[in-house]
């Protein structure tokens, strides 16, 4: 949607309230509700409107039935601390595990999510990011960890499985660009990728050392089973 098409169709004279009523009645998404809170004219309507980004996802999150952190991988500044990101995942996880939707606004940001047995999985957009978007996301996530875990989608065996979770990450979302949304595709890519450099207690080890010094934006904790 750009905005230079909408600077023609309205006059400055008319509010936002008016405005957002016409583009509701030609179906066009309405800005962020914040914009007319005020009753603000068109020019301040107007600016609140975003253009289409390549960037949609903000963060991936797994965390467990406790609500602590299994996997957690941020695309933006948005929580740029731990701490900062830590508590909203608290929060994500207190409005969501007992609840059977699939969407939810938090923060100004859009939440899909779903369950699994001890797993959450969260993908993160902002207010105004297509939930089908988001939402496929999601689903190529998950379908592609059930394949790669044989249906066994739980705590311990994701534990057992984490490189092929980086993988499949890294496969479906680069910097917040989504790139595949088939799981197939998915599976097959990390299975190539994890032909060139077999799981042994070597490759593992690397793993751990990953975890010690992740690239920024990139957080991982080890849980290990009681």
């Amino acid at each position: 949607m750009g905005i230079s098409k909408y600077r023609i169709l309205y006059p400055k004279t008319r509010t936002a309230s008016q405005i957002l009523g016409s583009f509701k009645n030609q179906g066009i998404q309405s800005a962020q509700e914040h914009a007319l809170d005020g009753g603000g004219n068109y020019a301040e309507y107007i600016s609140d409107l975003k253009e289409p980004s390549l960037y949609t996802v903000k963060a991936i999150l797994i965390l467990d039935n406790d609500g602590d952190r299994l996997f957690a991988k941020y695309y933006d500044d948005t929580y740029p601390s731990v701490k900062e990101q830590k508590a909203f995942e608290k929060n994500i996880f207190n409005k969501t595990h007992r609840t059977d939707s699939e969407i939810a606004l938090l923060e100004g940001l859009t939440v899909v999510y779903k369950s699994s047995i001890d797993l959450y999985f969260y993908v993160i957009g902002s207010s105004y990011e297509n939930e089908l978007m988001l939402m496929a996301v999601l689903n190529c996530l998950f379908d592609s960890l059930s394949q790669m875990l044989r249906k066994n989608v739980e705590k311990r065996a994701l534990l057992e499985n984490m490189e092929g979770l980086f993988l499949a990450v890294d496969e479906i979302v680069d910097g917040g660009v989504i790139l595949e949304s088939d799981p197939q595709q998915v599976v097959h890519r990390v299975a190539l990728r994890g032909e060139d450099v077999p799981l042994t207690e070597q490759t593992v080890s690397q793993v751990y050392l990953f975890s010690l010094h992740p690239p920024s934006g990139f957080e991982f904790f080890w849980n290990f089973p009681n």
